[in-house]
């Protein structure tokens, strides 16, 4: 005879275990169905007598039904009246695990699956560029730590616009044919950016076929795509925010293999340039209220600059009418988080439609809120650049009739803090220790972290490295950027122009906690020393280094 003890059984557990005994699906566990499993050996040895089966039936059928419904069912496994309840669910609950680490391993290995084919496709994609296989073995795989329990990793990157990248950068010679002092030039064109030298003569002496088909193969999109990727397929973000995305059509099909999703079921990306053209070739079309219609209509969680440059430069290169506007994203795993709300918000620019993003989602697990929101900055090193950030920051947003009425940026995230834990994830072009500030002052560091109403809401992932003035606290300077334009540039001005520091920025809610960077950051001594690993690189392939931050996220019930 079979022991008759019981413990205390989780909620999920009997649940589980009726749905295994009502094989029928009718809601209710018949005589027989119970029969079939406790008189069947488990794997622990434990098998009940069929006497004892109709015993336990009697005395569990409260309402004389002859079967068992779920609460009839529940009682006994609490109370201790189910024969070997402890051990069968116990069982139960063991080969419940078991499947869900099969899964996991099955997971994985299909994430191996799709790693190998990455790093297979990069390799194919190098080739076809003229990158000998002797330089592609320099580029190790990312190298980033599984997610911690009670963590949410999220990525954000500014991924540099397919349509922009054709943008003269200084990058390392990767094809043959290409012979240079690679260390010499940088200090070359520095050293003219500081005398004030002529450009036009930098620009002829080292303007060639060689160097122009060397920086078209470093920023190659088919390339950096494929890096990009291998980026998140290994790191496995929960979260993603992207920054400058102009292939938003190819970023909603790749990633969905990945296990992304980007908006509400079954909705697809559709160009905004279809309703709002294109700076080149179209009179100006700037409707707030048309450019929130259009994008809830979509229901992707992408908000595009409308007539912007990179469509209007994209038009030019090997893109052609495939070109696209750039705009914010945002992805989320789909067996970690699901969407509950699509938020979009219409930014005061004079030229464009332009805005930003919020989803609000629910994590699976435990049911927990999230909110996340994913802008980008104005850019431009000058005081009144900055002023026009601050501007974006602070700013009432036009509402659905075009009226500047609703919550500013700050305003949002300060209204979402007080429902649920939040992210604000931007590409803010402006680091904390910005010295061009506005004519009072202030930063956009210094207002997100000091935040011009209510102390202390929002964190940042660089607190351990700026106090809330901007104040560095180490040594070795993190950055997020490191670029220089060379003699392939068409922007004179900015030709030797050395941009450095952290303008990609994760901001949280205090009820989030910083745990660590999951890869990186990218840190060097002096701005001198960071002219040494200038980007974009093969490694990392935009003029901008993804950030890669784990946050503890507290359960629904804390």
């Amino acid at each position: 005879m079979a022991a008759l003890e019981i413990t205390i059984i989780p909620e999920a557990v009997i649940k589980q275990a009726f749905e295994h005994f009502d094989a029928d699906k009718s809601g209710t566990i018949s005589l027989q169905e119970l029969k079939s499993v406790l008189c069947r050996p488990t794997s622990a040895g434990i098998a009940f007598a069929e006497e004892e089966v109709q015993a336990l039936l009697n005395k569990l059928d409260t309402n004389k039904d002859g079967n068992l419904n779920y609460a009839e069912f529940a009682s006994g496994s609490r109370t201790g009246s189910l024969p070997g309840g402890t051990a069968f669910l116990q069982v139960f609950s063991a080969k419940m695990n078991a499947k869900e680490a099969r899964e996991k391993v099955a997971a994985e290995t299909a994430i191996q699956a799709i790693v190998d084919s990455l790093l297979s496709e990069y390799r194919s994609r190098a080739k076809e560029l003229g990158i000998p296989d002797s330089v592609v073995d320099t580029v190790p795989p990312p190298s980033i730590p599984p997610t911690n329990p009670g963590s949410i990793r999220i990525f954000q990157c500014n991924i540099l616009a397919d349509g922009l990248a054709d943008d003269g950068f200084l990058v390392q010679p990767i094809l043959p044919e290409l012979v240079i002092d690679y260390p010499a030039l940088i200090d070359e064109v520095a050293a003219q950016r500081a005398a004030k030298g002529d450009m036009a003569l930098l620009k002829s002496n080292h303007d060639s076929e060689a160097s122009r088909k060397n920086h078209s193969a470093t920023l190659d999109w088919g390339l950096r795509w494929a890096r990009l990727r291998l980026f998140i397929a290994v790191s496995m973000p929960d979260i993603i925010t992207f920054q400058e995305m102009d292939h938003m059509a190819d970023a909603q099909r790749d990633l969905a293999p990945l296990g992304y999703e980007c908006g509400y079921p079954g909705k697809k990306y559709e160009p905004a340039h279809k309703v709002f053209g294109t700076l080149k070739t179209d009179p100006q079309f700037k409707d707030a209220p048309r450019y929130l219609q259009e994008l809830e209509k979509v229901g992707v969680a992408f908000a595009p600059k409308t007539q912007s440059n990179c469509r209007k430069f994209g038009l030019d290169t090997y893109l052609g009418e495939k070109a696209d506007d750039d705009g914010v994203a945002i992805f989320w795993r789909r067996d970690a988080f699901a969407l509950t709300k699509l938020d979009f918000i219409a930014i005061e620019d004079k030229k464009r439609n332009q805005g930003a993003v919020k989803v609000t989602l629910q994590r699976k697990k435990d049911g927990a809120p999230l909110i996340v929101i994913a802008t980008h900055l104005s850019s431009g090193t000058k005081r009144e650049d900055e002023e026009i950030r601050m501007n974006e920051l602070t700013r009432k947003t036009y509402n659905a009739e075009g009226a500047l009425e609703n919550p500013s940026l700050v305003g949002l995230y300060e209204e979402s803090v007080d429902k649920a834990p939040t992210l604000m994830c931007l590409d803010a072009n402006s680091r904390p220790d910005q010295k061009e500030a506005t004519t009072e002052g202030a930063t956009v560091w210094k207002v997100l972290r000091s935040f011009p109403v209510r102390k202390d809401i929002m964190r940042s992932v660089w607190d351990s490295s700026f106090d809330e003035k901007g104040k560095t606290k180490q040594t070795d300077i993190p950055n997020t950027t490191n670029k220089m334009r060379g003699p392939l540039s068409d922007q004179p001005k900015k030709i030797g122009e050395h941009t450095y520091g952290v303008v990609d920025h994760i901001f949280f809610s205090p009820t989030l906690t910083m745990e660590r960077h999951a890869w990186g950051p990218l840190t060097y001594a002096s701005p001198d020393a960071a002219l040494k690993h200038l980007l974009p690189t093969l490694e990392v392939p935009s003029d901008h280094a993804p950030v890669v931050a784990d946050i503890l996220m507290p359960s629904a019930s804390e």
